[in-house]
């Protein structure tokens, strides 16, 4: 069973410090492993899908650079959307 929550905080300082006593877990995205104190334990997540969406404003177009981000962004949801079926 999953250990309960019992702390929640938004503070990097205060998860840190938690994190030194070793009698507490994190979940954080993997840009933040490899940061002590923060090793990655071999646990594998599943989490449910997440929606993602843009919103573009009626009468504007996007600069060239807003729609490179909007293609990259759509190349990695699909091919992670392919990793996972």
């Amino acid at each position: 069973a999953a250990p309960a929550l019992t702390v929640t905080t938004s503070s990097l300082m205060v998860r840190d410090e938690l994190l030194r006593t070793g009698r507490y877990l994190t979940m954080v995205g993997r840009l933040s492993l490899g940061f002590d104190p923060i090793r990655p334990l071999p646990i594998k997540v599943i989490s449910p899908p997440t929606v993602i969406g843009f919103t573009f404003l009626k009468s504007r177009s996007l600069s060239p650079l807003a729609e490179r981000f909007v293609e990259m962004i759509r190349t990695v949801v699909t091919r992670e959307a392919k990793a996972v079926r």
